[in-house]
């Protein structure tokens, strides 16, 4: 047996480099026996190996010539239903307007050969900035630098996208994001002179971005803008306190949950643009996103309350604040989803 193996699997590599071979030399003479007006022959010519032998690029081949023999015998059925196929097999299958015949141009344009729709990934990194509105503490806020001040940090983003094209040059663009943002809240004067606090809080949430895209050119990259809104979700939100005691020469360090603390929905205005290029069977996608907060992460009417222990134990309170978001998409790859048919006359 181990030694049959072998042998069917060298059997079965060389029939089907024979068929090939045999299926190339059908399709050199296939475009003679058109270029020779004999098209009728074509249809029994060409499909043995149709169904099993031809490369894709030959098979693409074919087809378009059986098109154009089912044209010119005046068989429109037949022609349907094979640019049909042709175009399942090869969906990015485009006619030549400068060398094609007139009569395929026009039945290649009375089917639906754009995408559907487009799906894929999207992969980055994100900076988050914090827009204080007013500040509030345990502390004296009297001046600029007893308020302390936020900083933005490194998070991560990813999910699945979709675009829905719309015509123009338009399409609209809904998402699904899992994102963790990051930032810091630094006060080195909070006791002057006595202790400092240093605040790093660390967010999960789910966006649901709906934007509308708007492709600027169509070369070989794909270049474009969009703008939309994007609702967010808060799944958790932890904190990382520490408090240097100046005197005692010490740190203090304490992890607590403060999801209660936080505004469980939010909402934000998205801006972002980007470059598709083609890749493979899809699209390498470069992108940068801007997100606004339009709605506060925090009440401070709450501040004091939610947390009696990180309030009085460890004086943190945090601002009543905003936060606006800078993504880079670095990875991002998007598959179009053809489902040609032959579309309605009007």
């Amino acid at each position: 047996m181990k030694k049959i193996l072998p042998v069917l699997f060298i059997s079965f590599i060389s029939l089907s480099s024979w068929a090939q071979t045999v299926c190339t030399q059908t399709l050199r003479q296939a475009r003679t026996v058109y270029d020779e007006g004999r098209v009728h022959e074509l249809p029994s010519l060409l499909e043995s190996c149709i169904r099993n032998g031809f490369t894709k690029e030959e098979k693409t081949e074919a087809y378009r010539l059986l098109i154009l023999s089912y044209i010119y015998l005046d068989e429109p059925t037949k022609a349907d239903e094979t640019m049909l196929a042709l175009l399942r097999e090869n969906p990015r299958f485009r006619i030549n307007n400068e060398a094609d015949p007139s009569e395929l141009i026009n039945l290649y344009q009375t089917f639906r050969t754009w995408p559907v729709f487009r799906y894929g990934i999207k992969l980055g990194a994100n900076y988050t900035y914090v827009n204080a509105i007013s500040a509030n503490g345990t502390n004296s806020l009297n001046s600029a630098d007893s308020r302390g001040e936020y900083e933005p940090r490194l998070g991560f983003r990813g999910g699945v996208v979709f675009e829905v094209p719309l015509g123009n040059g338009l399409s609209l663009n809904p998402e699904a994001f899992y994102s963790i943002t990051t930032f810091r809240y630094d006060n080195e004067e909070f006791i002057p002179g006595i202790s400092d606090i240093v605040a790093t809080e660390q967010q999960s949430l789910i966006e649901l971005p709906i934007n509308l895209q708007y492709q600027i050119a169509d070369k070989y990259y794909l270049p474009y803008v969009s703008v939309g809104v994007t609702p967010a979700y808060l799944l958790a939100s932890e904190l990382e306190v520490e408090r240097n005691i100046v005197n005692e020469q010490s740190v203090e360090v304490d992890t607590r949950d403060i999801s209660e603390m936080r505004t469980q929905f939010s909402l934000n205005a998205t801006a972002s643009a980007g470059v598709k290029f083609p890749i493979g069977q899809g699209y390498y996608v470069l992108e940068g996103r801007f997100n606004y907060g339009l709605t506060n992460f925090s009440d401070q009417k709450e501040a004091l309350e939610v947390d009696p222990l990180l309030t009085w134990n460890w004086r943190y309170a945090d601002s009543e604040f905003k936060t606006n978001t800078v993504s880079i998409h670095l990875i991002g790859y998007l598959f179009d989803k053809y489902i040609p048919k032959k579309l309605k006359v009007k």
